[in-house]
């Protein structure tokens, strides 16, 4: 990467500060971190997301094609939602990495394992709960026969729906193509 790409002092500085949150579910097989844009400064937050897409480059986690941003020997990405709709900017080290770990035959074992014979796509409900005081939605993935497969919860929409589509990925599962999302 060359001087021109890295980032600028004012978001070095604005990283730096940051609170940095451990995704606690994706520890055993993805370990990295996140910030969210409703608990930082937002004018640096969308200058961090910016800069992310204007100077990184085109990367895979499994199917999916990501934009990701190293410096510093971390990785930084967005999940590719609109500006508007960014509310997440995560990072890992570099050696965490779907690229890094796939070139070094150190992806998850559940990665490895061809993924069973799934006859139908899997389905995916994302439901806002209207119970709790902070807005919550939650994501579940439910088997032909309405079994209970994996779930979550997320802080917006389109971080559940992200989340979801993320265990699809890691399970080498076809993305189903429009959940059902219950307002």
């Amino acid at each position: 990467m060359n001087a021109l790409s890295s980032f600028p002092q004012t978001l070095r500085e604005f990283i730096a500060s940051c609170h940095w949150i451990f995704a606690k579910s994706y520890a055993p097989d993805w370990p990295h971190e996140y910030i969210v844009r409703k608990n930082v400064d937002e004018g640096l937050f969308i200058k961090l997301v910016e800069h992310i897409r204007a100077h990184g480059y085109e990367g895979r986690y499994y199917a999916k094609r990501i934009t990701y941003f190293d410096e510093g020997g971390m990785v930084y990405w967005t999940m590719g939602s609109s500006l508007d709709e960014t509310i997440i900017v995560n990072r890992c080290k570099k050696d965490q990495t779907y690229e890094y770990r796939l070139k070094n035959g150190t992806l998850p074992s559940s990665s490895k394992a061809k993924p069973a014979l799934i006859t139908s796509p899997p389905h995916l409900e994302i439901n806002r709960d209207r119970s709790k005081q902070v807005e919550t939605w939650e994501w579940r993935l439910l088997n032909k026969d309405g079994e209970l497969i994996s779930n979550g919860s997320s802080s917006s929409k389109t971080q559940a729906h992200d989340d979801a589509i993320a265990w699809f990925l890691s399970k080498g599962v076809t993305v189903p193509k429009a959940p059902k999302i219950n307002r």
